[in-house]
């Protein structure tokens, strides 16, 4: 294998909270794709983010990038996929990227973010409430907006910053062009997801698969919590098994007892989206060029 080889081609850049572990799992099931495993190596994040060296194993510990092929690295397929949702953030990573004569595949899947802010506030409140210590979405808001959310987990405490698609999608597109990159809305993901994989197939230019064989069952969903310390039992065990059918199984099952659907009444965070949609300054127009519908987007306008 050359060097060229020890990195992953088709990369599922973000963003956090879109919907991507269930486009992981989706895209995993063409013959022409291999996924990393886990779908989150954390293996290009540098120092500055909480979760470096998450799995023991970083690039920054390596003499060239071949410690990544312990994470699934096959010949057998045209594309290998690895979906670290913070990788659009890591500037180490965008360097290392730039200098590939070849560049990768990049997909990057975003979403309202004033949506975005709430599911992360709810996943770490609720389906991972030992990262979070904030009881009320307004305090985390008031706080985010205060630059004072420090829980020591990036995605919580810099969700306001990592909203900023538009700064972060134009350094991608810097770096490895145009027709390379994919940003793929979470609305449609969410209710087309079989023309959300259409439309990558036909992008990455692999005969249609997905259409008629492919499982799209959600994953990392946000959900509330029944009873939390259930769930602080349960949790530790369930981190330690390996994925399976059977695991995923036992997992539906223990959603269906132990968990409901967040509450999104409408109206009922819309001044602290208010507050989001003021300080992000939001302009959607831009999407636009991304085939983007942000006509559905929050906004203060109604």
């Amino acid at each position: 294998m050359s060097n060229q080889f020890f990195h992953p081609n088709l990369l599922l850049l973000g963003a956090p909270k879109c919907g991507t572990s269930s486009l992981h799992s989706w895209l995993c099931q063409h013959p022409k794709i291999v996924g990393s495993t886990p779908k989150e190596t954390y293996f290009y994040l540098d120092d500055k983010f909480s979760d470096f060296n998450k799995l023991g194993k970083s690039h920054f510990f390596e003499d060239d990038f071949s410690g990544f092929i312990d994470f699934g690295c096959t010949e057998e397929a045209d594309f290998f996929l690895e979906s670290t949702t913070q990788n659009i953030y890591c500037e180490s990573f965008r360097i290392f990227v730039e200098k590939l004569e070849k560049k990768p595949k990049c997909i990057v899947v975003i979403r309202d973010p004033v949506e975005r802010i709430l599911s992360t506030f709810e996943y770490f409140s609720n389906t991972n409430k030992s990262q979070s210590e904030y009881e009320s979405f307004s305090t985390y808001v008031d706080d985010l907006l205060s630059n004072s959310v420090h829980t020591g987990k990036d995605v919580i405490d810099r969700a306001l910053d990592w909203s900023d698609y538009k700064y972060y999608l134009e350094l991608w597109e810097s770096v490895v062009g145009s027709e390379n990159l994919h940003v793929l809305d979470f609305n449609l993901l969410k209710n087309s997801p079989v023309e959300a994989v259409e439309r990558i197939e036909s992008w990455l230019g692999v005969l249609p698969f997905l259409t008629d064989n492919g499982i799209f069952d959600q994953r990392n969903k946000t959900v509330v919590i029944k009873n939390s310390k259930m769930h602080s039992l349960i949790k530790p065990i369930a981190n330690i098994l390996p994925s399976s059918k059977i695991k995923d199984r036992m997992r539906n099952f223990y959603r269906r007892f132990n968990s409901k659907a967040p509450n999104r009444e409408a109206g009922i965070y819309d001044s602290d989206f208010s507050k989001i949609y003021e300080r992000l300054s939001v302009n959607y127009s831009w999407l636009a060029r991304y085939d983007i519908d942000f006509e559905k987007w929050w906004s203060k306008n109604g």
